[in-house]
């Protein structure tokens, strides 16, 4: 035999600590990403939106309907020619779909990018012609919606 007992089982815990680091990298990143953002004062907006769009979100889910769930008061239509979010019974629509946009929300609020900055517990989401992604800053958990 090639391996002895001690030398597979130093594979086997390197193994899953690659596996582990692969799988926790994605959301962390967004997390420095966005710490990053707030306290930067040149073009920080900028390469926040450059890093979001660029951003591979694995999670994929599945919208019900039309609309996706990304928390227990924040919605977002996949179905529309426009972006939309719905915050509790209020609805914002803006931008066509065929363009980015990255909007900031915290609690029941849409907020400019100035305010984002001294703002914690935000939900970031960038609608993009393919897909809408977003992250959850509170639950350090990311994901995205197909657009149809």
């Amino acid at each position: 035999m090639f391996f002895k007992n001690w030398q597979i089982a130093i594979l086997i815990v390197l193994g899953i600590h690659i596996f582990a680091s692969s799988q926790a990298f994605g959301a962390s990143d967004m997390k420095e990403r966005l710490s990053k953002f707030r306290t930067k004062d040149n073009c920080a907006l900028y390469e926040f939106e450059q890093v979001f769009y660029q951003h591979h979100f694995d999670e994929v889910y599945i919208a019900k309907g039309g609309i996706g769930a990304i928390s227990k008061n924040v919605y977002v239509e996949n179905q529309k020619e426009r972006n939309v979010v719905r915050l509790g019974t209020l609805k914002y629509v803006s931008k066509e779909g065929s363009n980015k946009q990255l909007i900031f929300i915290s609690g029941t609020k849409i907020l400019s990018p100035e305010e984002a900055k001294v703002s914690r517990n935000l939900i970031v989401i960038a609608f993009l012609p393919t897909h809408i992604a977003f992250y959850l800053e509170n639950e350090d958990r990311e994901g995205r919606y197909l657009r149809r």
